[in-house]
């Protein structure tokens, strides 16, 4: 991190702070609206361990928090207090407050706001953390195991509600505007992304002029949720497009997407190109399954090193369901993941391979014991 004056020559920029952090650190910045406080989160490569560091114009760095702290976002308030989702004795998050006179000490000074819940909180650094503070409010992004919803605390805490969406649809990214009222993006498997605004006062969300539209349209169409048992018992919930009224009868050609890693959410999204294959009488399902962050830190870690056939596991387990349900025969199935998800497809050809027709693998890690080695 460097400090720059604007319009001056950037060989002139000074060195502010980054030397003393990983090689694979990836580095977020944010600052105050009046310009004196400046929050750096830093992320050790993609495994989810988090340090961040406060800047006040008048003084140096100083660490907010540590790894063993388990802080997986930050973010500046209103009121000089700090605000953290932390994962330390709450694998589902909790929501800490580290009040203006306390900054100096670090989490340690902190207080738990709102406590775990029965839901996980999405805290994603390549989406902006999840979380969100307005003049008197702060904004929560929670998992429902797949979809997400945002919640509204009070700065000390008091529950607000939930801001309205529809059902199995997720929120990509939220702007609270001066005056309170807030901007959020949602988008469904059904119904492209586009931005509502609501108003500080609460009440219903109205759609804005930015918005994406598409030539797909998906009006005959629903989304279900369906659910696999693992080979543990553990429940792992599916989320289904298909035609709506579609006779279960196994002639249905079906495709299964899965990832399973980094504790990443698959969470739902308009794939315009998915209606050619509705079209054609195809039906696309996403596996939901562990090595995600869809019920939080535990369901991330359950399918991680030397837990990783969890995932593998539980992806054979849903497509099996769904071949069971009746919408396709093993003749009628494909499965399909990228990167981390086509390490997964990997496993189904060696481990299953008599479980579908077809595998589409992209860019997938198989050579684990040398992926170091290679570009």
């Amino acid at each position: 991190v460097h400090w720059h004056a604007l319009g001056s020559d950037p060989a002139h920029d000074l060195y502010e702070i980054g030397r003393e952090f990983p090689r694979i650190a990836e580095i977020r910045l944010e600052s105050s609206r009046d310009g004196r406080f400046t929050l750096a989160s830093v992320q050790k490569g993609d495994g989810g361990e988090f340090t961040h560091w406060l800047r006040d114009q008048h003084s140096a760095w100083h660490a907010l928090t540590r790894y063993e702290d388990r802080c997986v976002a930050a973010r500046l308030g209103p009121d000089g207090a700090i605000y953290f989702v932390s994962l330390l004795r709450a694998p589902r998050g909790r929501l800490l407050r580290l009040a203006p006179e306390a900054v100096d000490r670090g989490v340690a000074a902190a207080v738990v706001i709102v406590p775990e819940s029965a839901d996980a909180i999405e805290a994603s650094f390549a989406h902006g953390t999840g979380l969100w503070t307005g003049d008197d409010r702060v904004y929560v992004l929670y998992q429902k195991g797949g979809p997400n919803v945002v919640r509204a605390f009070h700065l000390d805490g008091r529950a607000e509600g939930e801001l309205p969406q529809p059902p199995l649809s997720a929120v990509g990214d939220l702007v609270v505007l001066p005056g309170g009222s807030v901007l959020f993006q949602v988008q469904s498997f059904t119904v492209p992304p586009a931005w509502y605004r609501r108003p500080h006062v609460g009440g219903p969300a109205l759609r804005t002029a930015l918005a994406e539209t598409s030539p797909a349209d998906y009006s005959d169409c629903e989304v279900v949720r369906e659910e696999a048992v693992s080979n543990d018992g553990t429940r792992v919930p599916i989320t289904v497009l298909r035609l709506r009224g579609i006779v279960l009868n196994g002639t249905h050609p079906t495709i299964v997407y899965g990832y399973g890693g980094y504790g990443v959410c698959q969470t739902p999204g308009f794939r315009g190109r998915l209606r050619a294959w509705i079209e054609r009488g195809g039906v696309f399902a996403v596996a939901h399954i562990r090595g995600g962050g869809e019920f939080g830190e535990t369901w991330h870690r359950e399918g991680s090193l030397g837990s990783k056939q969890n995932v593998f596991d539980d992806f054979a387990a849903c497509a099996q369901r769904l071949i069971a349900a009746g919408y396709a025969t093993r003749e009628k199935l494909a499965l399909m993941g990228g990167s981390n998800g086509g390490l997964l497809m990997g496993a189904m050809i060696t481990q299953h391979p008599d479980l579908a027709r077809a595998v589409v693998s992209l860019v997938g890690l198989y050579d684990m014991l040398r992926v170091e080695r290679t570009p």
